[in-house]
């Protein structure tokens, strides 16, 4: 669903509302809505592993060499398949969200594209579900399914593209910020898998 008209609320970003389980529930479920299959991709899986080494060539002094050798392996060990995508937001966190008579809309599909469903957790799952079980149970709860095996690999890959592409596309921006929370992301990353 595409509104084409203005929606009246405020953004949840900053708000009681972005550490409040019903925000979060109303969130998963609205996603849901929006992620339509579009059908399965032989070469995503595969386009996202070459975008994926490109920000690992690019990433050198901006992760320790100890990191980017292991996410050079990690990135080697991930078995390319097929992958199904949906209609993703592609920026899926409280900054888009606004809330208006307890009621969450999501605006700003800017980046939107077919991926799979699993790209529009990634920023959630590192910075608002980070140690929040209550709030991503209540997410994955609205959404209907939570990230399990058969997501793993595409999990992964994605977890790794968005990590060091944040790391690299930060340090060229000059937003040391955002560089740094890509640093966590990798240490996560690597962490997990």
């Amino acid at each position: 669903m595409l509104v084409v008209r203005y929606l009246p609320g405020e953004p949840v970003e900053g708000t009681p509302s972005e550490s409040h389980p019903d925000t979060y529930r109303q969130a998963g479920e609205l996603l849901r809505r929006i992620h339509r299959r579009v059908g399965a991709s032989q070469d995503y899986f595969n386009a996202l592993m070459v975008k994926t080494n490109g920000w690992l060539n690019r990433a050198d002094e901006l992760v320790s060499a100890t990191q980017l050798s292991a996410l050079r392996r990690l990135a080697n060990s991930l078995v390319p398949r097929p992958v199904e995508l949906v209609a993703t937001h592609g920026d899926y966190q409280p900054r888009n969200w606004i809330q208006h008579d307890g009621e969450v809309r999501v605006i700003d599909f800017g980046r939107a594209a077919p991926r799979p469903w699993v790209h529009d957790v990634i920023r959630l799952s590192h910075q608002q579900l980070l140690g929040q079980p209550e709030l991503a149970n209540a997410f994955f709860e609205g959404y209907g399914t939570s990230i399990g095996e058969a997501e793993r690999d595409i999990w992964v890959a994605e977890n790794l593209n968005q990590a060091v592409g944040t790391v690299v596309w930060a340090h060229d921006v000059g937003d040391s910020v955002f560089e740094e929370s890509g640093r966590s992301m990798v240490t996560r990353v690597l962490s997990s898998s």
